[in-house]
């Protein structure tokens, strides 16, 4: 039998490689492939407040008693906030942030925190007051925030009681810090990529000797 002819088989890869061509320009991409391209480029859209968690925990051997806020970003990319009645404020609980309600009996009502503070804050902010949180659960967690016998009427609550922390977010900007200038923040809330809205902690179980600490 004859053996293919040299320009028989160079038509036969010419038209191989044609028939590649085509199919890689023409055949369409995958909708997942194209759907997860986009989300991987497209740049934050969207308020990111609901994908703030805040979770509290007691310090452990602190005195007077005290909580550690953790707030953790959900979201893909890094969310900044202003600290401003935030979780990690160190005047929570002087504000009245922290929802203090007796262990007993059941379905006790909250007591009022005491000695609340009225502050008027600079305003503009500075960009030291804003604190980032990376994204893909990345966490921030506050300084101990204290449960001093002035703020927390103990003879009330007893030796057991429930505490949890809620407040405005007074700005959420859905972008990292080193994007966040002075400038930026002369016109929060009305930049771009900044959110209003409110949070809201679990609520943890504080044990005390309350007797001890009204004394103090």
């Amino acid at each position: 039998m004859p053996s293919p002819r040299p320009h028989s088989l160079a038509r036969l890869v010419l038209g191989l490689v044609a028939v590649i061509t085509l199919l890689v320009y023409f055949v369409p991409s995958s909708p997942a492939l194209t759907s997860r391209i986009a989300e991987m480029t497209a740049p934050p859209s969207g308020d990111p407040i609901a994908n703030l968690r805040v979770t509290l925990a007691q310090v452990p051997g602190a005195d007077p008693p005290a909580l550690r806020a953790t707030i953790t970003n959900n979201n893909p990319f890094a969310v900044s906030f202003l600290d401003y009645d935030a979780p990690v404020d160190a005047l929570a609980v002087p504000l009245g942030l922290v929802e203090l309600t007796p262990g007993a009996p059941p379905g006790a009502a909250p007591v009022a925190t005491e000695g609340i503070v009225k502050l008027r804050r600079l305003w503009p902010p500075l960009v030291d007051f804003v604190h980032e949180v990376p994204g893909g659960g990345g966490t921030l967690v506050s300084e101990p925030l204290l449960l001093r016998p002035e703020n927390v009427p103990y003879g009330k609550l007893g030796d057991r009681f429930f505490v949890r922390i809620r407040g405005p977010w007074r700005a959420v900007m859905a972008m990292p810090k080193s994007e966040i200038t002075g400038e930026f923040l002369e016109h929060i809330p009305a930049r771009p990529n900044t959110y209003q809205g409110s949070y809201e902690s679990d609520r943890i179980e504080i044990r005390v000797d309350a007797t001890a600490l009204e004394l103090k």
